[in-house]
C-alpha cells in the first residue's frame, strides 16, 4: 500500500460512522458474521488473514450465506457462472465454502509486514472488489456502504455504473465497526 492509499484509508477509518438508518442492516450483518465465525476462522488461519475480513467479503459477495461461492455469491452446487466464472478449477460439485475458499480468495492482498490493521483490511477489500470507484473519485461502496462516507453512485452490474444508485449492502467498514461495537476484536 502506498502513502496515498494509507492516507485515504486512515481518513475512512477515522471518519466513518454507521448511518442511523442502516443500523438494523448492520446488526443483521454482524449477527451473520458471528454465526459464520466457526467456519471462517479455520479458513482465515490457513489464508493468514483476519476472519473479520473473510466475514466482510462473504457478506458482500453472498449476503453472508455460507452455501455460496466467496468469489461472487454463486451457488456452491456448481462452478461459478458469474465473474469470475469457472471456479473452482478442480474438483466436482457440490462444493463447500472450505473447499473453494483457498482458490477463490487467493488474490487477497496481504500487508508486506504481515501485520493487519483496519487500513490494510480496507485496502484488501477494495482491491478484492476492484478499483473502479477510484477512477470516479469516489470511495468504494464495497468498503464504505452504510457509513457516513457513502456517496451516491455505484456499479449496478459488472462494468455498468449508475451515478444515482446507492448500495443496499453493508460495506466492509460498517461491518467491522459493528463487530467492534459488539465486543469482537477487529484489527
Amino acid at each position: 500500500m502506498n502513502q496515498e492509499e494509507l492516507n485515504r484509508y486512515t481518513r475512512w477509518v477515522e471518519d466513518a460512522r454507521i448511518r442511523p438508518e442502516c443500523s438494523e442492516r448492520v446488526a443483521g450483518a454482524v449477527n451473520r458474521a458471528l454465526r459464520n465465525m466457526p467456519r471462517l476462522r479455520p479458513v482465515a488461519d490457513i489464508l493468514r488473514v483476519p476472519w473479520t475480513l473473510l466475514a466482510a467479503l462473504q457478506e458482500l459477495e453472498a449476503s453472508g450465506r455460507m452455501d455460496r461461492h466467496p468469489a461472487n455469491g454463486d451457488s456452491l452446487q456448481r462452478r461459478t457462472v458469474n465473474v469470475p466464472a469457472g471456479l473452482p478449477r478442480r474438483g466436482e460439485p457440490p462444493y463447500t465454502y472450505e473447499s473453494v475458499a483457498g482458490e477463490e480468495l487467493a488474490e487477497i492482498q496481504r500487508p508486506p509486514s504481515g501485520v493487519w490493521t483496519l487500513q490494510e483490511m480496507c485496502h484488501a477489500a477494495e482491491h478484492f472488489n476492484g478499483l473502479g470507484y477510484r477512477n470516479k473519485g469516489k470511495p468504494s461502496p464495497y468498503v464504505v456502504a452504510a457509513t457516513t462516507l457513502e456517496e451516491a453512485g455505484r456499479y449496478v452490474a459488472d462494468g455498468v455504473y449508475d451515478a444515482k444508485a446507492r448500495s443496499n449492502q453493508v460495506g466492509a467498514l460498517a461491518l467491522w465497526i459493528g463487530l467492534r461495537e459488539s465486543g469482537e476484536e477487529v484489527p
